[in-house]
């Protein structure tokens, strides 16, 4: 079985001691992510899958009866399989794929909470990956997460998404207590179609955007994680224009953005692997930064 399909125990500590719902926010992506491994396992029956390109893990907070969508390129004849899964609050989690003329072309739409497509496009283009919250306990928000695989995809050993999540965790952990004298706390990020985990597989000297990032209007932190392999992490806040309006190019295999948003105004990120001794997993997440 591919090592990718163990992803999700990598990042089950990810967020603690974050607080939401009475709980801690990283009890509801791990019970998230672990959902997404089981469905995962059954890659192995279907073929050689690995990493999407690009952005191949996402986790977000999703209202019940609502979504969370991603754009997303698609090679034409090239086999994907896209997991989705939601915490243990979660009844039905569905995923779509969504071609540019708005028409449904893959989906799992049986009542279960947690969703596997697999998808061969016919053509070379932009799809949009739509995962949806479409029942729950009590009508409750829950996280969701979704992997991006493809067939001979890339594949990353376990002890480096185990060593980026570590150091994740242990980057948001120190930054939560040095908030804890000012009464304050971080919250994984919450807003409508918007992701606040983004993760990817990047070479030496390669980057990634994510753009039209709706941030609100209080005070955000952005934390930015690689694994051993990488040996500096830089994190890039743009505006819509991406203009850099600040960054975090520190020597250092992490990055931390702090700021405050214009409601009005859309954002994006770049994170950048500028030096390492081969392909890293980097990891960005978007915080609230609210009273305790």
């Amino acid at each position: 079985m591919k090592r990718f399909c163990f992803v999700a125990i990598a990042l089950i500590g990810l967020l603690a001691p974050a607080w939401s719902q009475g709980r801690t926010s990283a009890n509801y992506l791990s019970q998230a992510f672990i959902r997404v491994t089981d469905s995962a396992a059954g890659a192995a029956k279907l073929g050689n899958f690995g990493y999407q390109e690009g952005i191949s893990i996402l986790g977000a907070w999703v209202n019940t009866g609502d979504d969370c969508r991603f754009s997303i390129y698609f090679a034409k004849d090239v086999n994907y399989m896209i997991v989705g899964g939601g915490d243990n609050d979660a009844q039905n989690v569905n995923v779509e794929i969504i071609n540019e003329a708005g028409r449904v072309v893959a989906n799992e739409d049986r009542e279960a909470p947690d969703a596997m497509v697999t998808f061969r496009p016919i053509e070379s283009a932009y799809y949009t990956l739509r995962l949806i919250l479409a029942k729950a306990q009590k009508n409750v928000p829950c996280v969701c997460v979704v992997c991006v695989l493809r067939e001979n995809g890339l594949d990353v050993p376990l002890r480096n998404l185990d060593d980026c999540a570590n150091k994740l965790m242990n980057l948001f952990s120190e930054t939560d207590k040095q908030l804890q004298p000012q009464n304050m706390r971080l919250e994984l990020r919450r807003a409508r179609n918007q992701w606040a985990i983004y993760g990817a597989v990047l070479g030496p000297g390669k980057d990634i955007s994510v753009t039209n990032l709706d941030l609100g209007g209080s005070r955000r932190l952005l934390l930015a994680m690689g694994d051993k392999n990488s040996e500096d992490v830089d994190l890039f806040l743009m505006d819509a224009n991406r203009k850099t309006i600040a960054s975090d190019v520190k020597k250092d295999q992490e990055a931390i953005i702090g700021f405050t948003p214009r409601p009005q105004d859309r954002y994006g990120i770049k994170m950048l692997n500028y030096k390492g001794s081969g392909p890293s997993v980097i990891m960005t997440g978007f915080f609230d930064v609210l009273k305790r």
